[in-house]
């Protein structure tokens, strides 16, 4: 069982990745680690009102040699009520799971520098003379992916791809009734666009150890996660991948029905609303572009 005297007041973060178990050599370093990263908040923290914004939190945690990249995917799992503000409590503690390895963990699910729909279109753009068309219905089916590199193609020759790895897609959903791009807008899911642009770029999950191969989780450019609460309302607050946030794909006329645990199918409607429907038409498929993806 995870000790809760490695964090700050001894208290076990409720943000904390399930299963996350702190490094037993870890224990030794708790009080330079703490203190390390109290110095870094007090100098940021010059109000002394006793939590830091999102731009002073990357600038504390930069003071300890913590990127970018790695700050702003922190934000998002120990702010996940959106408040944009981070007390010195969460702070330690996520300096802490830094230092112990957190970020590696399967269930925290960082990828790097490259961790913004922008930055992966970008830098796919750089190669897209490394990457190999493949139809979408073989990546749903897990038989593959698309537009992966050549050496994955030639290791895996189309078969079904090893177990225990996340795949993604970066994609635009178009509703095949409206033709207008699904959209995230930082706090609400709307189907109102005519163009795709960055808020319209969806990571689009499938993991290999999950039980029914077809379930997929859609990230926003913000780096959360669509959801399905159980009241069958579409939110893209979740910073993490739960049961409530992935979905069935079910090939269809127009493109792919999204099903939710509730049983209901994401839907766009002439307004541009997103709402969850009972059964599938028109408004519930979703014309899929693949802008391109990683293994």
């Amino acid at each position: 069982m995870q000790s809760p005297q490695f964090w700050l007041q001894d208290v076990k973060p409720k943000w904390l990745p399930e299963g996350f178990q702190v490094p037993t050599e870890m224990m030794d370093q708790i009080e330079q680690l703490t203190q390390e990263a109290q110095n870094a908040y007090y100098s940021v923290d010059k109000e002394r009102n006793g939590f830091l914004r999102r731009r002073e939190f990357k600038k504390a945690m930069k003071k300890l040699g913590i990127n970018k990249f790695e700050a702003k995917h922190m934000l998002i799992l120990v702010d996940q009520e959106r408040l944009k503000v981070v007390s010195i409590k969460n702070y330690v503690n996520a300096y802490l799971f830094i230092k112990s390895g957190g970020l590696n963990h399967e269930h925290t699910d960082y990828q790097g520098p490259i961790t913004t729909g922008v930055d992966k279109r970008e830098h796919l753009l750089k190669n897209q003379s490394q990457l190999i068309k493949v139809d979408f219905k073989t990546f749903v089916n897990n038989q593959g992916t698309a537009n992966v590199s050549a050496a994955f193609i030639t290791q895996n020759g189309f078969t079904r791809i090893p177990r225990g790895i996340f795949i993604w897609l970066i994609v635009n959903l178009k509703n095949a009734a409206t033709g207008m791009f699904l959209c995230s807008e930082n706090g609400k899911i709307v189907a109102n666009r005519p163009a795709a642009g960055t808020w319209e770029t969806f990571t689009f999950y499938n993991h290999t150890d999950w039980a029914d191969s077809f379930l997929r989780a859609f990230k926003t450019v913000w780096n959360t996660y669509l959801c399905c609460e159980d009241t069958n309302i579409l939110v893209d607050n979740r910073a993490n991948i739960g049961d409530w946030e992935k979905f069935e794909a079910f090939p269809c006329p127009g493109g792919y029905y999204f099903k939710s645990w509730t049983g209901k199918y994401i839907s766009g409607d002439a307004s541009g609303n997103v709402s969850m429907a009972n059964s599938v038409g028109l408004n519930e498929a979703w014309d899929i572009t693949i802008l391109g993806s990683y293994p």
